[in-house]
């Protein structure tokens, strides 16, 4: 989203009263229905960035759950992790950045920017984002046309360069921490040694 003081910004640019538009007022309009349009398009994948665990993300991102788990990597590794699957005939381009969280973008208001911007009340997150910015794509009927919507979007990674460390939530109990080691061992046993217990104690 445009922060609410750079959305004011434009807004306060668009005459009232009057049937003619400035330039920078059509640009605006233009800008922000394409913005719509990507948004609705493109998908996020966000790490936080921090060498700790964090007992608020755990409860946040669990929403309510016990069971989960959390994957470690470095920044090199998640690039790398990518870049080793990359084919002949390419992934989707790739952002990569640190969220800034501030209520006013300074510099120009991109696509680019806005997607690496949060709100000041997000900052606890200190997040990094993948995203894949794709083009919109429609459907055409005779009352029009209707953007296609995707829920989800296939990205080759290699598992083993990304993941240098598997942590189990602190809160899932024996049972879930049996199943998980079960199932790991079926699907990628190269990543067994790469468990951690949580540091968290529920108490």
């Amino acid at each position: 989203e445009i922060p609410n003081r750079n959305f004011d910004k434009y807004l306060s640019s668009i005459p009232i009263g009057n049937d003619k538009m400035s330039n920078e007022s059509i640009e605006f309009v233009k800008f922000y229905g394409d913005l719509l349009a990507i948004r609705k398009a493109s998908f996020v994948n966000c790490w936080v960035l921090s060498p700790d665990e964090s007992y608020a993300l755990w409860k946040i991102y669990l929403s309510g759950n016990k069971a989960g788990v959390a994957i470690k990597t470095r920044t090199k590794n998640l690039i790398d992790a990518i870049n080793a699957k990359s084919k002949p005939d390419g992934q989707p381009k790739i952002h990569m950045g640190k969220v800034e969280y501030t209520d006013f973008i300074k510099k120009e208001v991109s696509i680019e920017s806005l997607i690496t911007t949060k709100s000041k009340a997000y900052k606890y997150e200190n997040e990094c984002r993948l995203v894949i910015l794709n083009e919109p794509e429609y459907d055409y009927t005779t009352d029009g046309r209707e953007q296609k919507l995707h829920n989800f979007f296939k990205v080759d990674v290699d598992i083993d360069k990304l993941i240098n460390e598997v942590y189990i939530s602190p809160f899932g109990g024996a049972m879930f921490y049996d199943v998980f080691v079960s199932t790991l061992k079926k699907l990628s046993p190269s990543l067994l040694s790469r468990i951690r217990e949580s540091s968290i104690i529920e108490k």
